[in-house]
């Protein structure tokens, strides 16, 4: 199969080491209270404990809650022991020492999204890091998979900076108050809609696709002077991008049926196996058949 080189190396697993962080288990609507001697599970709706654990041996020394977003669940570890929190349709299954202790919960489960937005922040992944640097480009990468793995709600989100301020805490643990009075609104929707509705306008802001067309960096941010964008679904097929100094700059597309491309160019080059010339177009659009298709030498 052929390939081209656009992909993101970095795992989204951002962690906390807080006792009593509260996190959401990703594709749930549950959240996980973890301490280093003790568990709860919150059915996030309606606050009704599921599950209150004990553990003995875990301890405070090294204690981590890391919100694993590759795999799909939680990861705790401390006092030299670890166990995993794993979301099933009948509930989660909490695996430690190889053994695994079941708990109950009819629930749909949301798959862990194949696509993922970078902006080249290779920094520690540490909660309360990323919450006092409030950097766009660091954030907006979990946001956006986090929210991928919730049912689609809409509601427009614009000052993403103040948003995440204010609306997160612990470890991206949604919320609808300011209780840390920093005098910033709320929007008036509920906490996991502005967790999944953000990841949609996060989104958009770099792909976004209307009857067919697909449109590649309509509102580019003006601090996300580079970063990818990888096997996003389009109606037509699959593609992966990435841009540098706020030019686009690669294109890679999957198509399966007839679709469009537009950029925010006035030529290309377009190629459809990486060892050949290609072809010089002079236009802001790629009409596309069937096949494997890609593009670079962007100029505005």
């Amino acid at each position: 199969m052929t390939r081209m080189n656009i992909n993101i190396r970095n795992r989204f697993c951002p962690f906390s080491h807080s006792p009593g962080t509260r996190v959401l288990i990703p594709g749930t609507k549950v959240i996980a209270e973890v301490f280093p001697k003790k568990l709860r599970l919150y059915d996030f709706e309606n606050t009704r404990l599921l599950e209150e654990i004990d553990w003995k041996e875990m301890g405070f020394k090294d204690f981590t809650v890391i919100q694993d977003l590759e795999k799909g669940r939680i990861k705790v570890c401390g006092g030299g022991l670890h166990y995993d929190i794993i979301p099933t349709p009948l509930g989660f299954d909490i695996m430690i020492k190889g053994k695994r202790k079941q708990v109950p919960f009819s629930q749909t489960v949301f798959p862990v999204p194949e696509n993922r937005l970078f902006f080249g922040v290779h920094k520690k992944q540490e909660w309360q890091g990323i919450w006092q640097r409030a950097d766009f480009q660091e954030f907006a990468p979990f946001w956006h998979r986090l929210g991928q793995m919730l049912p689609k709600e809409k509601s427009e989100i614009e000052d993403f900076q103040k948003l995440f301020s204010v609306g997160f805490e612990d470890l991206f643990f949604p919320k609808q108050q300011d209780d840390r009075f920093l005098g910033i609104d709320v929007p008036k929707v509920p906490p996991l809609t502005l967790l999944s509705s953000g990841s949609d306008c996060i989104q958009k802001l770099f792909i976004k696709e209307k009857e067919g067309s697909v449109d590649f960096l309509p509102h580019l941010p003006k601090e996300c002077i580079f970063g990818r964008g990888v096997d996003f679904k389009t109606s037509f097929g699959k593609v992966s991008f990435s841009w540098k100094g706020r030019c686009l700059h690669k294109v890679f597309a999957h198509v399966e049926q007839k679709g469009s491309l537009h950029f925010p160019a006035k030529r290309f080059r377009l190629r459809r196996r990486l060892n050949e010339k290609g072809e010089r177009i002079f236009a802001s659009f790629a009409s596309l058949e069937e096949g494997f298709y890609f593009l670079d030498r962007f100029e505005r």
